[in-house]
Parts: C-alpha cells; structure tokens; sequence
C-alpha cells in the first residue's frame, strides 16, 4: 500500500511554535533568515505558502514576479499570517531610492562636509520621496488635453523636440 503524504498544513504546523508575544517562530529550516520546506523534493519559502493558505490567494504585484512579505513585527523567524504585509512596489522602490540618497549624501559629505544634512534621515526620505514621485508621474500617461498642448508647443517654428528630453 503507497505511503500517503503529510498534509502540507500539518507538515507546516510541525514547525511552528507560538511564542508569549503572540508570533509563530518558525524552528524548521532557514535560508537567509527565511523559513523553508522542502516540497516535492524543491526548497520554497513558507511564507508565500502560509499567506495563500490563510488569504486565499498568493501575493499580487504589476511589477514584480514574487511580491516580498515583510512581517510587521519585525520578529525574522515569525510567519503567523496576521503579522505578514505584503510590500508594494512603490515601497520596494522607495526603499532602494533611499539607500541610493543615503550613499549620494554620503559620498558629498566626504567631499564637501557643509554637505552632511544630506545624510540626515529627513532629508534622504524627501529626496526619495521626490525622486518616487519623478518615477512614477514618467510612467503616468499624459491626458490629451497636456498632450494637445505638447504638441502644439512642439509644432512652433524654432521649438525643442521636447519628445526625447
């Protein structure tokens, strides 16, 4: 008779042990700092797994193939759903432009030292924040009534082919 296999939520529940602040620590196997299974002989993260299994449906994302999971307790080995967010693009994004601020800052610091205030936290967050918001008005499609009014400043006689700035 073949060897019926553990139920993936049982296999899952073997490794996961509540703790006094309410998080479910994950004690199986890590990657990283990510909880693992092996599943049909392939390593995955548990995370996705837990959030399709209690949400309904694996994370969504436009931009990305595998929506990152941030837990908002900030506990690494926690994987209890109710913890778990999913990181929106936008976030994803912000968080790479403010480490690119912050090493911009840095290096004119060292330059130039009346440049340290652009390693201060208000100012990298502003300057990301800027530079999102830069990002994500490019990606936005122009009305027709803006692009009528492009086009006509770009049909004037001595005008700037504004179309490749």
């Amino acid at each position: 008779m073949p060897r019926h296999p553990e139920p993936l939520e049982a296999r899952l529940n073997r490794f996961i042990e509540p703790n006094e602040d309410g998080c479910w620590i994950w004690t199986g196997a890590t990657k990283r700092g990510a909880p693992m299974l092996k599943i049909a002989g392939e390593r995955r993260c548990v995370r996705p797994l837990i959030y399709e299994m209690h949400h309904g449906g694996r994370p969504q994302s436009g931009m990305v193939d595998h929506p990152r999971i941030q837990m908002r307790c900030g506990v690494e080995g926690c994987v209890k759903p109710t913890h778990m967010a999913v990181a929106t693009d936008e976030d994803r994004l912000l968080t790479q432009l403010k480490q690119e601020a912050y090493l911009r800052g840095l290096t004119r610091a060292q330059v130039n030292p009346r440049c340290r205030f652009m390693t201060t936290p208000a100012y990298i967050e502003a300057e990301a924040r800027r530079q999102l918001d830069a990002r994500l008005a490019a990606q936005t499609p122009l009305t027709s009534e803006a692009q009528a009014i492009l086009d006509q400043i770009q049909r004037r006689p001595g005008a700037r082919d504004l179309s490749h700035e």
